[in-house]
């Protein structure tokens, strides 16, 4: 009787697995706020057709959106000395002249990463991982800015949590 009441018992409790950011739930920004307002060019032309959900990353189409300033929430508590990482890659870039495309990931107001990709250039991942340097609250943005010169796709593929 003693050994069916020892492994009868349930002792495991499952933690439910939360996602830092949810790709699909990000939001364009009031430019007026832009953090890199200096980086914004003279027209800027950002349709919403721009931005697809494809397979759990987020596309933006630079011929339909040559500068994008975007924003997700985090959906739990960071701790200072968590490792995160990010993964963003594009298709080959083109332009009609050579220029530079930047990207760049701010967590609650502070850089994280940042990447400048000179254009004509091959496809690219970019990856990168660091620990945040102080606790980020539940809510606080995550902002990702993208400016390119020519019609070329990006991605973000991902802003996770190291497990």
């Amino acid at each position: 009787m003693l050994f069916f009441i020892l492994f009868s018992c349930d002792k495991t409790t499952e933690v439910e697995d939360i996602d830092l950011i949810d790709i699909p739930s990000w939001s364009m920004i009031d430019l007026e706020t832009d953090i890199l307002k200096s980086h914004q060019p003279e027209d800027i032309e950002c349709e919403i057709s721009a931005f697809t959900i494809e397979i759990d990353q987020l596309e933006i189409q630079t011929d339909y959106c040559n500068y994008a300033a975007i924003e997700f929430e985090t959906q739990k508590e960071i701790k200072a000395g968590t490792v995160l990482e990010a993964l963003v890659l594009h298709t080959g870039l083109w332009a009609l002249e050579e220029a530079e495309a930047h990207f760049a990931f701010y967590i609650d107001g502070e850089l994280f990463w940042e990447e400048f990709s000179p254009i004509p250039a091959d496809t690219e991942f970019f990856f990168h991982e660091a620990a945040v340097q102080r606790d980020i609250p539940q809510g606080a943005s995550i902002y990702f800015h993208l400016h390119n010169h020519g019609a070329n796709n990006w991605k973000l593929g991902y802003f996770k949590e190291v497990e």
